[in-house]
């Protein structure tokens, strides 16, 4: 079977013009190829030079070999970061330490504060409140140094030393915060330079750079005084003008949690003769503006450790006071000069000591060595309209003996004259008598128990116990009229001394 297609032919008649114009655009695609070609011949060297060059890295193994240092902290952040704390909380983040390196030779670590810690007010913090230490046991090979907390410095510090052959390795370093040493509050923000420096040529140096974030809420600020006008020793004079002191402890801002006071008597009283001052005549009270005071009322001094204060739940401003009050009654017993010792106040929260407040306490107890007399007339025993019809007479003289000297003593009756009238008659000595009493639960010896005549002079009616103890006597005085003396008033000058053995 035949098949038959038609087929068109158009002739088109081709100018001089078109066949110049034709000529010289293949002129030009000739000139184009050439320059093509050039250009691949060129493109060809230039690849057989970087092929020949990566042959040449294949063949040498130590021109690609390096090392590498990360640091980043364990807890996954990629900063240092301190969380949002209130005052004297102690805080502690660690960091991991990695170091890659196939140079076999000897490295070591180095660390310093490029940037110390700062707020935005530009308060720098204090670089005691800073320490770190490496943790020990954290390295598989190599050397760490700084095992014991000590401040971060903005010098460069060596932690860590490998192992001579320059092996791969990792450590731990901890970083710790004591902000009860920080002054200020607000965001911190430093930074830290970690540095892995050859010891032996052939490697060059690689840092790290780790920031540090740090916020520090308002500070609770503590401070106390005394009602001796100063913060470090509280006075109490043991007179009857003054025998109280009192101790003030100042809250100022919050810590976020509750803070309790503990009152502790660290060194007891005692005086230069090593004599204890008594618990029951020193007692103190506890008040506050808002916070619960567990001692309201006057409690004996106690050595036992006992909470005083617990303030509320966000530990805010406050002012505690505690007074204290010497019992004068009490002091009989207690020897003169000055008993010192050492009470500490100390600020908890959740069991952590905040802060520790140590203070001297001191008492002045003054010598006391002194006779007081009652009697119902001054100056001596005075005997008034004297007759036979009133005889006898008699009169009561009381004498109380204050002192703290811890030694014996004796009372001296002295007699300057004897019983006389403005006229100048006397009466007979034997006919003016007296005796002693001492006092119920009083210790000591009465010398005159009896009715004795009183002696013109020094005449003993008293001696105390071995330990010098107060006491309190009654003098009796009798005056026996005969019936030839001659009525009127009648004086003896007597006093009364005490002497010291």
């Amino acid at each position: 079977m035949l098949y038959f297609a038609n087929v068109n032919v158009s002739i088109y008649q081709v100018t001089e013009r078109e066949i110049r114009v034709s000529t010289g655009f293949y002129h030009k695609l000739q000139t184009l190829s050439g320059v093509m070609q050039h250009a691949v011949r060129y493109i060809q060297k230039i690849a057989a030079i970087v092929f020949f060059c990566f042959l040449g890295l294949l063949a040498s193994p130590s021109s690609w070999a390096a090392n590498s240092l990360t640091v980043l902290p364990i807890d996954g952040d990629t900063s240092l970061r301190f969380s949002r704390t209130a005052s004297f909380a102690r805080q502690s983040r660690q960091v991991k330490i990695r170091i890659n390196s196939d140079l076999s030779k000897k490295y070591e670590i180095r660390q310093r504060l490029l940037d110390p810690l700062r707020n935005d007010q530009g308060v720098f913090i204090d670089r005691e409140a800073i320490n770190f230490y490496t943790l020990q046991g954290s390295n598989a090979s190599g050397s760490l140094y700084q095992l014991s907390p000590v401040p971060l410095d903005t010098m460069e510090q060596v932690i860590y030393t490998s192992s001579a052959n320059g092996n791969s390795d990792s450590f731990i370093v901890a970083y710790e915060f004591d902000n009860s040493k920080i002054n200020a509050s607000g965001n911190f923000l430093g930074r830290i330079l970690y540095t892995l420096k050859p010891i032996e040529g052939g490697m060059s140096e690689e840092t790290f750079i780790l920031n540090v974030y740090l916020t520090i809420e308002q500070q609770l600020e503590v401070k106390i005084t005394t009602s001796s006008q100063g913060a470090d020793l509280l006075r109490i004079s043991a007179s009857d003008n003054n025998a109280q002191g009192n101790i003030t402890i100042s809250l100022t801002g919050k810590t976020r949690e509750r803070i309790q006071i503990i009152q502790q008597i660290e060194e007891p009283l005692r005086n230069e003769k090593n004599e204890s001052f008594p618990n029951e005549a020193l007692s103190f009270l506890v008040s506050a503006q808002t916070g619960q005071t567990l001692y309201a009322s006057p409690t004996n001094i106690t050595l036992k450790t006992i909470p005083i204060y617990t303030s509320d739940a966000q530990g805010e401003n406050d002012i505690v006071t505690i007074n204290f009050n010497i019992d004068l009654n009490r002091l009989n017993t207690v020897g003169s000069g000055i008993f010192q010792g050492m009470i500490v106040y100390t600020l908890e929260s959740n069991g952590v000591m905040l802060k520790r407040l140590p203070l001297k306490i001191q008492i002045n107890i003054e010598r006391v060595f002194e006779i007081a007399v009652e009697a119902d007339t001054a100056g001596g025993l005075y005997f008034s309209n004297v007759t036979e019809e009133n005889s006898p007479i008699e009169k009561e003289v009381i004498l109380k003996i204050k002192t703290n000297m811890t030694k014996p003593y004796s009372i001296v009756q002295k007699m300057a004259a004897p019983l006389t009238n403005n006229q100048g008659d006397v009466i007979p000595a034997e006919l003016f008598t007296y005796l002693g009493e001492i006092g119920e639960g009083q210790k000591g010896e009465v010398l005159c128990s009896q009715w004795v005549p009183v002696k013109l002079g020094d005449t003993v009616v008293f001696n105390s116990n071995a330990n010098g103890d107060a006491s309190v006597i009654r003098m009796k005085y009798s005056l026996k009229v005969p019936i030839d003396t001659k009525a009127g008033d009648y004086r003896a000058q007597i006093s009364y001394a005490l002497v010291e053995h």
